[in-house]
């Protein structure tokens, strides 16, 4: 199971996984991490997920978790707008929505 699949869509955990020498057997790609449960559920599959995401994806679908047998690559959130939006209202308020939101998973509240 996974969540894109090609040489420039990727997730870090997924390379990290064929950097080991593992070359996983694909059955599904998904365009979304939440997808993923629905799609392992009742099945022999495996799939990778944000350890934030899987009190969500416990809730939407019969799957247990199991901790990877590496340590994955942090992950590292950012924005970047051009400097021509830095004073739009707009724009300003979408920043300080994603800010919020980062505050929010950083403290641990992913309900």
């Amino acid at each position: 199971m996974m969540n894109y699949q090609s040489r420039s869509a990727f997730t870090s955990a997924e390379r990290q996984v064929q950097q080991l020498g593992v070359e996983p057997n694909v059955e599904v790609v998904v365009e979304s991490f939440m997808a993923i449960p629905h799609f392992i559920a009742g099945t022999r599959r495996v799939g990778i997920i944000h350890s934030a995401l899987f009190p969500l994806a416990k809730r939407a679908a019969a799957v247990r978790a199991v901790g990877l047998p590496f340590e994955p690559t942090p992950i590292v959130n950012a924005l970047w707008w051009h400097p021509v939006h830095s004073h739009d209202p707009e724009h300003t308020w979408m920043r300080a929505l994603f800010e919020e939101a980062g505050r929010i998973v950083g403290a641990g509240d992913h309900t």
